[in-house]
């Protein structure tokens, strides 16, 4: 659970040499001017607000790494490794024409990041290796890769190409087709498990491929051809057994669609509802995770409601969060707190609020004026570190991004197949082998 103390040092920081040989960048950290609102107990009950500092970039990239005893991010054109109280030690450069994406990594603390090259730094932030990824001139801004137990690095970039790379070298294992060219919509990795890969082409297509060969395997249709539209933007979750469900958001109207399939591709149960706001989590009971309006109040008002995994029906009375901006990002702690992000624009202001959600001790917030936590979950996710410390990027009213760290009561990640969108602190995609089979569905 947050803790609520703001409890803020101000420190000096200094980014070292990157390692392409850029100048030093100083970073100086800042008071937060968070304001701390609290439902349910006194602020005194919760704990702290540890620190935040400055990211010397624009346009963060909203994936947090954690590796040991540092923090990895990335903005801009930069990779940025911070210490645990937050003093940036060193920054690497890549080519100042190119965003980078957010970075993942591998359990030897090596980096993985897309640009107009592929790019790995190891540990210390130094270049292993750096190969060309895609053609500059068709290049929009670059989606993360998705990183397999086994040391293979999956891309897919709006060229329309389905790629692996050797994460030793960089060497391309296999390269698909995944449209005939270049396309404006949303193509990228969404997450793999087991030896399959999950891939969103043109922003509607949620396609399957073998991850060893790159043969596609089979598309993932929704349960009523007419409802599938190409504003529907498939979010897939595995859990535990290889069960899939898969999310797929529709805007206009609003309408969100639940389905939920077996290891063997055959469905199980499928929802659609326009008092669905999206999938969080797949908690340790295997159950899924939902936040649904709340019937009768406010456009805004909102539930968490927990649903059968075979059957998709509510279990146990919902959760009432009250009235919240539309959400970011989301986390489930191993105490079972799931931890909420909702940042809200309007106009000239900004505010990102964090909620923290304890079935035993109910709803908790803390505001951040001036910030919000900015793109969209397949960029990237917030970590929770091992010790409770609870690490996010947020992007400041100027664009600079901002590294947040707040102490919790959740002693890392759910130990779920989906902690959260990117599965683990590492930002790897891949969904970890779970010990236990899902309850045997009909």
């Amino acid at each position: 659970m947050i803790r609520a103390r703001a409890a803020v040092s101000a420190f000096a920081a200094l980014a070292f040499l990157a390692a392409c040989g850029r100048t030093e960048a100083p970073l100086e950290r800042s008071d937060p001017p968070a304001r701390e609102h609290w439902l349910g107990r006194t602020p005194s009950a919760h704990g702290q607000l540890l620190w935040r500092a400055p990211i010397d970039s624009r346009t963060p990239q909203p994936g947090v790494v954690l590796s040991e005893d540092s923090i990895r991010v990335n903005a801009g054109s930069s990779s940025f490794t911070y210490d645990k109280t937050g003093h940036a030690v060193h920054r690497f450069v890549e080519d100042s024409y190119y965003l980078v994406s957010s970075p993942v990594a591998d359990r030897d603390g090596n980096l993985y990041f897309a640009s107009f090259y592929a790019t790995s730094l190891d540990r210390q932030g130094r270049l292993r290796w750096r190969v060309p990824l895609r053609d500059a001139a068709r290049a929009t801004e670059p989606n993360p890769f998705v990183l397999s137990d086994d040391g293979i690095v999956y891309s897919a970039q709006n060229d329309g190409l389905l790629k692996a790379l050797d994460a030793s070298n960089g060497d391309l294992l296999w390269q698909r087709e995944l449209a005939p060219g270049p396309t404006s919509a949303a193509t990228y990795p969404l997450g793999g498990a087991g030896d399959e890969l999950f891939v969103v082409v043109d922003g509607a297509s949620l396609e399957v491929f073998d991850r060893r060969t790159g043969e596609r395997r089979r598309s993932m249709p929704a349960p009523d051809p007419a409802e599938d539209d190409p504003r529907r933007v498939p979010v897939a979750i595995v859990s535990g057994g290889g069960a899939l469900t898969i999310a797929r958001a529709r805007d206009e109207p609003a309408r969100v669609e639940v389905s939920r399939f077996g290891a063997d591709g055959s469905l199980w149960w499928a929802s659609a509802q326009d008092r669905f706001r999206f999938p969080l989590a797949i908690d340790a009971r295997q159950r899924v995770l939902l936040l649904e309006k709340e019937p009768g109040g406010p456009s805004s008002s909102s539930l968490l409601v927990a649903h059968d995994p075979c059957r998709g029906e509510p279990l146990s009375p919902p959760i009432r969060l009250g009235t919240l901006p539309p959400l970011s990002a989301e986390i489930l702690g191993a105490d079972g707190t799931l931890y909420l992000f909702h940042s809200l624009r309007s106009g000239t202001e900004r505010e990102l609020v964090l909620v923290a959600v304890d079935p035993r001790a109910g709803v908790h917030r803390l505001s951040f004026p001036g910030l919000l936590l900015n793109g969209v979950e397949w960029r990237g996710t917030p970590a929770l570190d091992d010790d409770g410390v609870l690490y996010f990027v947020a992007e400041s009213m100027t664009g600079a991004g901002e590294l947040v760290a707040v102490q919790t009561e959740s002693h890392g990640l759910a130990g779920t197949s989906l902690p959260s969108r990117r599965h683990d602190n590492r930002q790897t995609g891949w969904a970890r082998a779970m010990a236990e089979s899902i309850v045997s569905c009909p």
